[in-house]
Parts: structure tokens; C-alpha cells; sequence
């Protein structure tokens, strides 16, 4: 919920400076939100990965990503848009998604994963970081008027996440979920249930 709040508090700011042409502030906005964005989406994967080797590959990289990115903000030039950290940050947390769907498929006990509201979360991130990636790669090599243009992609993809991101928070994580893989024929399981 933090991150919807600081999302919709970025976009009425964009829309602020857009408005009256403040280029250099537009581009000091948009790198601030890049490095909050990756921290929330990065502390909400690292709270629900289990597997203690990529939560070590998760914390090296956050570091990696922090350094890269405060340089990238104090010597960049660019007047805009921060394209290389913010498809640098799609890349890692798509990266973190997966590490967390490869430990859910070594969890046998899940059943239906799609029940879990952490699995429409990280989807969610999924889509909007995959649907804005290479639009954030080529961000700067565009002209403003076909960036303005191809944005609509950004749009679509934000207004998918935050769907959701709506589906995550009416989903309920059910107890029934576990099982075990014992033989469904053994008469005792009946009898448990």
C-alpha cells in the first residue's frame, strides 16, 4: 500500500513539472522514485523468498543497485529520464521474481499458487517491469514527442500492476493450501480429513 501511495504522489509531481517544463527536476523525480521503487519491490521479495542463496544474491545486488544508481543521479548530464537505472532495476527485479517462483516450485506443499496473494504481487511486478523495459532502455533515444507516444505502453502496464495488485489484496491466504504426498488411496488420510 506504501508503494501505491508514493506512485500516486510521483505521477501528480510529474504532472506538476511536466506542465511548466521543469526538465532537470522532472529527471531528479523520476531517479528518486527508481531507487524507492526498486527498494519496496525488493524488500517485499526478499521478506518471502526462503532460499537462503538468493536472498544473499538479492542483498549483494540491492547494494550493487544503490551504488549504480547514486552514481548514475550525481554525474549523469541527462535532463529527462534516468533510462539506464530504471531498465537496470526491471532487469534485477524480474530476476528477483523468478528466484521467487523457482523457490515456490520447490515448495511441494503449495497446491494452488495462485491463492497466495504474494504470487499476484510479484506477477504484478512482473508484468509492469517486463511490459516497461524496453521502453525504459530506449527512453532516451527517443524524440519527446514519440516518447510522449509510446508512453501509453507505460500506462497500460501501470494500470495492469495495480490490478493486480487489487487481486493480491482480495485474496486471502487460505490454511488449506498444504498437503502432503502421501498415497491419496492410504486409508488414514481419509480418515484426517
Amino acid at each position: 500500500m506504501f508503494y501505491i501511495v508514493i506512485s500516486f504522489i510521483n505521477d501528480n509531481l510529474l504532472l506538476i513539472f511536466n506542465s511548466v517544463r521543469y526538465d532537470r527536476l522532472t529527471y531528479i523525480i523520476l531517479s528518486i522514485y527508481t531507487i524507492f521503487e526498486y527498494s519496496i519491490f525488493t524488500y517485499f521479495l526478499y521478506s518471502i523468498i526462503d532460499n537462503k542463496i538468493f536472498k544473499s544474491i538479492v542483498a549483494i545486488s540491492t547494494l550493487a543497485f544503490f551504488l549504480f544508481a547514486l552514481i548514475a543521479f550525481f554525474f549523469s548530464k541527462q535532463n529527462d529520464f534516468d533510462s539506464l537505472s530504471a531498465s537496470i532495476e526491471s532487469i534485477l527485479i524480474i530476476a528477483f521474481c523468478i528466484f521467487f517462483l523457482f523457490d515456490q516450485l520447490n515448495k511441494p506443499q503449495v497446491i494452488f499458487i495462485y491463492q497466495d496473494p504474494n504470487f499476484w504481487f510479484v506477477v504484478g511486478f512482473m508484468v509492469y517491469l517486463s511490459g516497461t523495459l524496453f521502453l525504459f532502455i530506449e527512453a532516451n533515444d527517443l524524440t519527446k514527442q514519440v516518447r510522449d507516444n509510446f508512453w501509453k505502453i507505460l500506462l497500460f502496464a501501470n494500470i495492469t500492476k495495480n490490478i493486480l495488485f487489487a487481486v493480491a489484496f482480495s485474496t486471502k491466504k487460505s490454511k488449506t493450501l498444504q498437503h502432503s504426498f502421501e498415497d491419496p488411496f492410504d486409508d488414514n488420510i481419509l480418515d484426517n480429513t
